[in-house]
């Protein structure tokens, strides 16, 4: 389990290793009004979203993610589809968890703390 992170053009990037496979979050620092955002970064940088079950593996791996990075708090998704209830992780000063994004909050677009995880083409 491997971590490492970046910052270029505001885009946040850090990077862990799961099950032999780089899987990289980016973070925008900002508020975002939709998903096309992040996912038209993916495909500018070569990365497509990782499977929905990757926010809780990340979450089990990486316990403290949130410090190692550098945030009080973070919330960790997956776009690959667009359902009504989108697979999470989440980390919260000294605790974590997963659980879901539901429709109703993702439809107004994205807070500052999500990170987007996505892997290599």
């Amino acid at each position: 389990m491997r971590s490492s992170s970046n910052a270029a053009n505001g885009v946040r990037t850090h990077t862990v290793r799961l099950e032999g496979k780089e899987v990289v979050l980016i973070n925008f620092g900002r508020y975002i009004s939709n998903s096309t955002i992040p996912l038209d970064w993916g495909k500018e940088n070569g990365l497509i979203p990782a499977p929905d079950d990757t926010p809780s593996a990340i979450q089990k791996a990486f316990p403290d993610l949130h410090h190692e990075i550098g945030v009080e708090e973070m919330g960790v998704v997956s776009l690959i589809k667009h359902h009504s209830e989108i697979p999470s992780a989440w980390w919260y000063k000294k605790a974590s968890g997963v659980g879901v994004v539901l429709r109703e909050e993702w439809m107004h677009g994205w807070r500052s703390g999500y990170w987007f995880v996505f892997s290599q083409e």
